[in-house]
């Protein structure tokens, strides 16, 4: 601002009003853009926090069923012994390749 108290605008041609609405519209366009720029980092830093969660369920499954199988005694394990699941499985396989 100049003494006066008006604000002093960078260019005084014709197009005056023009230029300083143009340049205001850049200016808002610039914050929409960093604005958006924002939110998407914040969908994306959910979508791997949701990630991280599915892959630790993951991993605490498959170690559940490692601890399931390595007793001899559990109850899947047991199913799949009574109803000879390896060999149905190995029967299965040779007649989809034959």
């Amino acid at each position: 601002m100049n003494e006066d108290g008006l604000s002093e605008r960078s260019y005084n041609g014709p197009d005056d009003d023009d230029c300083c609405r143009l340049k205001e519209l850049r200016e808002e366009r610039k914050l929409e853009l960093i604005e958006a720029k924002e939110e998407q980092e914040e969908l994306m830093e959910g979508d791997l926090k949701e990630e991280a969660i599915m892959v630790n369920k993951i991993q605490a499954a498959i170690k559940a069923v490692q601890k399931a199988e390595s007793r001899a005694d559990a109850p899947a394990v047991q199913l799949c012994r009574q109803h000879n699941v390896p060999r149905v499985l190995r029967r299965l396989r040779e007649a989809l390749l034959l």
